[in-house]
């Protein structure tokens, strides 16, 4: 393979990137055809992992396209300040059950990973799978990077493949379930109800005026690119800055960088001071996403036949005790919050998949009951903002608060 790659210049760093965002492209192709039953992180494991095993790529493929370097330097931090713009409040407040719900969801997971996992699978195993099994790629970066960092390389590794294959177990039983609730819902006699809208109960909200923010907005013209880059880089610095002094004053992890951007970017957004999804709106949220995509093939690269064989059983035993604590914690919220259980265990293991595998999840759930559209859109009313809220307070913002505190005091310096 060598030879035939210096025939054509070698492994470059265009060639590399090439290489990374080929697989990648191809995982979301896949993702699309299983309507993200398969996630394109799992495809791209799957790939990496043959890939290196068999010897047809060298390990140093991610380091050639120079992506760590943009992902270590700043990207992680940009993306979770960038996540701070992206949180609708009100949102927050109106389900807030919902958020309790999947709060409790997370005790679960620690619980089950700490007292189940980790005597019958190992437990830097079962301790590193915690806020992978609770959220998506930004929490399992923060995990690999602390990881590496304090000299535990494998269970970078392992993060992120409890990360890639963590929706094959939750999203088919959030699925059997949005179909139990749609029958219920059906049995009841809901879906031939509209929930009331905001003019049927005499909420003129839409004719509010915006609430004022501390910043006055920057006119179009003058809101470039470079400009929302910058207030984004400021506020991650100004984040980063808080949180090494208040660490230092109060030993802390609460106080660590990753949970302070988040919060910081939540902050300065309700101020004025960062526009809303400004990372996206600036166009340079996908450049930060390819830097953090980098990690995990970076993480395969030293991997042997023997480890895949060794990590598949902590693997998939930790996903399916994590997703038992998730059940089992949703059933014991769900009474006191009155929720029904099979909503709770969806909303619950949303953590397993986030957005969009709560909307395809939801919508296919009410679309294979046949009813007419607007009784089925009567069901999508009730379903819809409780799987919605429920993916994006586990996997957007729970889970790298709880990956950005716990990290620190699993990994210690070998």
């Amino acid at each position: 393979m060598d030879a035939i790659m210096n025939a054509f210049g070698g492994w470059t760093p265009l060639f590399s990137i090439l290489l990374i965002t080929a697989i990648y492209a191809l995982g979301e192709k896949i993702t699309a055809l299983t309507k993200g039953l398969i996630s394109s992180m799992m495809v791209a494991s799957i790939v990496f992992i043959t890939l290196y095993v068999s010897k047809i790529i060298p390990s140093n493929v991610p380091m050639n396209s120079t992506l760590g370097s943009v992902s270590g330097a700043f990207s992680t931090l940009m993306v979770i300040t960038h996540l701070g713009t992206i949180i609708n409040l009100k949102d927050f407040v109106n389900e807030w059950k919902t958020v309790v719900l999947c709060l409790v969801g997370f005790i679960g997971i620690i619980l089950a990973c700490v007292f189940v996992g980790a005597p019958l699978l190992g437990r830097m195993e079962a301790y590193t799978a915690i806020a992978p099994i609770a959220g998506g790629i930004v929490a399992t970066q923060l995990t690999a990077e602390v990881a590496t960092a304090n000299g535990y390389p494998e269970m970078a590794t392992f993060a992120f493949l409890v990360m890639s294959f963590q929706g094959l177990i939750g999203m088919p039983i959030a699925s059997f379930f949005l179909k139990r609730e749609c029958e219920v819902l059906i049995k009841r006699g809901d879906h031939l109800v509209a929930i009331a809208s905001d003019e049927s109960t005499g909420d003129a909200s839409e004719n509010k005026p915006e609430k004022t923010k501390f910043f006055k907005p920057v006119s179009p013209e003058k809101n470039t690119w470079l400009l929302q880059f910058t207030k984004l880089a400021f506020v991650a610095w100004l984040a980063t800055i808080f949180s090494m002094y208040m660490t230092k004053l109060t030993k802390l992890s609460l106080f660590a960088p990753a949970v302070m951007v988040l919060f910081f970017g939540i902050i300065f957004h309700e101020l004025g001071f960062l526009d809303s999804n400004i990372a996206n709106k600036a166009g340079i949220f996908n450049v930060f996403m390819l830097a953090l995509y980098h990690s995990a093939p970076s993480n395969y690269a030293t991997l042997e036949f023997s480890q895949v064989v060794r990590i598949a059983l902590p693997l998939f035993g930790l996903l399916i005790v994590g997703a038992c604590g998730i059940i089992a914690f949703s059933l014991v919220a769900a009474k006191p919050i009155k929720y029904s259980s099979n909503m709770a265990i969806a909303c619950g293991l949303a953590a397993m998949f986030g957005f969009p595998g709560t909307l395809i999840l939801t919508t296919d759930a009410v679309k294979g009951t046949g009813l007419p559209d607007e009784q089925r859109q009567n069901l999508m009313d009730r379903m819809l903002p409780r799987m919605l809220v429920a993916g994006f307070a586990t996997v957007t913002v729970s889970s790298v608060i709880l990956a950005g505190i716990i990290s620190p005091m699993i990994f210690t310096p070998r």
